[in-house]
């Protein structure tokens, strides 16, 4: 005669709980095998971007930066990792909240005008002139003749800005072509030359 079989019982609460610990453990396998099967996620890197929209000839201050990450491949060649890379640099185009800062979006010294152009201080006649010539406005200078000397001309700095050369002077920084610049020089008077404000 055979000896009795033993009988392992488990506890009453296990017993009961069989079917949700069953489901907890499948899911913890397939969320397990999620993770291992999920691609990689690409390394971030914090870039400086703009905090705001800023025309150009805008001098970079602590509060028109922020920083943002992005994928280390998205990050564009001569990118600016650090905000004291931008602070007191002057913007060389006009750029939109958010962009990101590069070396080639900012200028100093000999670097403020792009390549062909210099940058001139242009008298204003008025101050209802110089209310309208804000930085990264666009002007055509007309001469005495009505013809024109310039067109598209851009403002880097204006008098009423932080960047410009203080509103006493009522003078703004323009970007023109060396032989335009050559004209303004000659030029006798501040009223020789008319300023449309595009």
């Amino acid at each position: 005669m055979k000896p009795p079989r033993a009988v392992v019982r488990l506890p009453r609460v296990v017993r009961l709980r069989r079917r949700p610990l069953a489901a907890a453990c499948t899911f913890l396998a397939v969320l397990a095998a999620l993770l291992a099967l999920a691609p990689h996620q690409p390394d971030a890197v914090m870039v400086v971007v703009t905090g705001r929209a800023l025309p150009a000839g805008t001098v970079l201050t602590a509060a028109d930066v922020g920083a943002r990450s992005i994928p280390a491949e998205a990050v564009p060649q001569g990118a600016m990792l650090q905000a004291d890379q931008a602070v007191g640099a002057t913007l060389a185009a006009p750029l939109t909240a958010g962009s990101i800062l590069t070396d080639a979006s900012v200028a100093a010294g000999e670097r403020l005008a792009r390549p062909g152009f210099v940058v001139v201080a242009l008298p204003l006649p008025s101050s209802a002139i110089a209310a309208l010539v804000k930085p990264g406005a666009v002007l055509d200078l007309l001469g005495t003749d009505g013809g024109t000397l310039a067109a598209e001309v851009r403002v880097l700095s204006a008098p009423d800005s932080d960047s410009g050369l203080g509103a006493s002077s009522r003078a703004a920084l323009i970007e023109v072509e060396p032989q335009v610049a050559s004209k303004l020089a000659q030029l006798s008077s501040v009223d020789a030359v008319t300023i449309a404000v595009r």
